[in-house]
């Protein structure tokens, strides 16, 4: 089943809302061992309200450098590499309202 909820962030496909954060788990998720330590992932943004950024880190503390930034109503992709937090996890901020979709490329451990 290519279909996990817990992959979907449980947004249930709908867009990442403005201002907010999401956790999404990857360690241990869909073939990705549990001490992986970074990913490469590429992101899309597409159907935005407003052009905006967004952030990816290993959750914590949120940095001041965002990982890419996208235009109201385009679509855009960009290659990230990532250290994953010690539970596996990445944290995603939006500023505008955004479909996020990731994929991911590979991975460290």
């Amino acid at each position: 089943d290519l279909y996990r909820p817990e992959m979907n962030a449980g947004t249930g496909g709908a867009p990442v809302a403005a201002g907010q954060t999401i956790t999404v788990t990857y360690g241990g998720q869909r073939g990705i061992p549990a001490n992986a330590t970074a990913v490469s992932v590429n992101i899309a943004i597409t159907g935005a309200s407003a052009d905006g950024t967004l952030t990816v880190w290993p959750c914590g503390p949120r940095p001041s450098v965002t990982s890419m930034a996208f235009r109201e109503s385009g679509t855009i992709a960009n290659g990230v590499q990532a250290k994953l937090s010690s539970t596996g996890q990445l944290c995603i901020h939006s500023t505008a309202t955004a479909h996020v979709i990731i994929d991911i490329a590979g991975w460290w451990s």
